[in-house]
């Protein structure tokens, strides 16, 4: 993993654990659970700049295009978003470009639903079909 990229998740995972209190058991949540994980995605994403902005930019104009999530994101940056992406952590993999897309993406989710609370409700939703797909 590139320098930055520890970094940025270096201070995502310090953001989390101020968060957390207690570790959720099963499919329930605490109340504020889902709020509290929009606001480290925000955090993240204000940690980062660049060809990254430009990334979401391009996912953002997708999803307002679709109307929708979309069905299969990794295909939507072409070469040249991917290179830019990549830029401002330096040489990094295949595996870490994926991951920093995989954040733009959900920094263009965030933005196509209007604010944190939207999201929150987003990611509770997504919780919840991950939960039941185990």
């Amino acid at each position: 993993m590139s320098r930055r990229g520890r970094g940025v998740l270096l201070l995502f995972e310090a953001r989390h654990t101020m968060n957390v209190h207690t570790v959720p058991v099963g499919p329930v949540r605490p109340p504020g659970y889902w709020q509290s994980e929009a606001a480290l995605h925000v955090f993240e994403f204000g940690l980062l700049g660049g060809g990254y902005v430009a990334a979401v930019d391009v996912f953002l104009a997708r999803l307002r295009r679709t109307g929708d999530l979309l069905d299969r994101p990794e295909r939507v940056l072409n070469r040249r978003q991917r290179k830019a992406l990549a830029e401002p952590f330096g040489s990094i993999d295949d595996v870490e470009l994926h991951l920093w897309a995989s954040v733009a993406y959900r920094n263009a989710i965030y933005l196509a639903l209007g604010g944190q609370a939207a999201f929150a409700e987003h990611l509770r939703s997504q919780g919840q079909l991950r939960t039941r797909g185990q």
